[in-house]
């Protein structure tokens, strides 16, 4: 399973590699459509702000061993993580994938990391604006 799509414009305004995602809590009983930010420098899978967090109610999903942990940025700033378990679904390809999800009060994107983009071929090309990205069957 296979999308290409133009990069769109992020909150930032500039175009980015962005792609439509569903993120549902474990049970399935809530989700959110969002537009996820493709970020290879986020080791983990999903970030998304605390607005979006409480619309999943992922307060009950929160990891009971590690419900809070600390991240640092690119910039060595460290942030308080909230820390649940979701699933996502990338429109288009529509798998469904579980994944942990943090969260803090200071972030405005939703962000993909490497935690899931690890488990797809993806192809930024940069000068015509546009994002390959294809699920990788895992071999038994």
């Amino acid at each position: 399973m296979k999308i290409t799509s133009d990069y769109k414009r992020s909150k930032t305004r500039k175009l980015a590699p962005i792609v439509d995602l569903i993120l549902k809590d474990p049970a399935e009983e809530n989700e959110i459509f969002c537009h996820a930010l493709i970020d290879t420098g986020f080791d983990g899978d999903i970030a998304i702000p605390n607005k979006e967090y409480n619309d999943l109610n992922l307060v009950a999903y929160e990891h009971s061993e590690t419900p809070a942990i600390y991240g640092e940025s690119a910039f060595n700033k460290k942030y308080f993580l909230r820390v649940a378990s979701g699933t996502a679904i990338i429109k288009g390809i529509d798998v469904s994938i579980a994944v942990t999800i943090v969260s803090n009060e200071e972030f405005d994107d939703v962000l993909i990391g490497r935690g899931i983009l690890e488990s797809f071929d993806l192809t930024l090309k940069g000068k015509e604006k546009k994002l390959i990205m294809e699920f990788i069957e895992e071999e038994d």
